[in-house]
């Protein structure tokens, strides 16, 4: 009950407070930024890049247990019991240890992403706030972790953020 209360007592403060003055809200594709922007396409040019190695190699290796999973179909038939299980525990083993390398790759992903791209989403971050102090924004969304589900073409400052972004580097 005391929750529905504070929830009806703020949403009446927040409709009061817009009845009196419109507040001015902006809306920025932080993913389209971030891919469009010449920092953006730098930097996931670099992420692609250092991980194209591992990566090539993990796709390989999977390969290579897709086609060891074939030839242990076709030898099914040929092999003893104690043949087929043995060829099967090694065959696991081998999926297993690739199953670990594509989970500590996903790791690596992470921390290369945010060595790369963490200090130009900082950059972009203050970009963002100079420009709703200039603009008089009282309010600027994001479409990142469910910020935003829908906005208005009116709103979207995405475009001016994207030039401001390109000509702060």
């Amino acid at each position: 009950m005391r929750k529905i209360t504070a929830f009806v007592f703020i949403f009446c403060l927040l409709f009061a407070a817009t009845a009196h003055a419109q507040a001015k809200v902006g809306v920025v594709s932080l993913t389209h930024v971030l891919m469009q922007s010449e920092p953006g396409k730098k930097a996931n040019a670099e992420l692609r890049r250092i991980l194209k190695p591992e990566r090539d190699k993990l796709s390989q290796e999977e390969q290579g247990l897709q086609t060891e999973m074939e030839e242990l179909k076709k030898q099914a038939a040929v092999l003893s019991q104690d043949a087929k299980k043995e060829k099967l525990t090694a065959y696991q083993r081998k999926v297993y240890d690739h199953s670990t390398k594509m989970q500590q790759f996903q790791e690596k992903i992470g921390k290369e992403e945010e060595r790369i791209m963490g200090p130009i989403k900082k950059k972009l971050v203050e970009v963002i706030q100079k420009y709703a102090q200039e603009n008089q924004f009282d309010l600027i969304l994001t479409d990142i972790n469910g910020g935003v589900v829908w906005a208005s073409k009116r709103i979207d400052i995405t475009p001016d953020v994207l030039k401001l972004f390109n000509a702060a580097f």
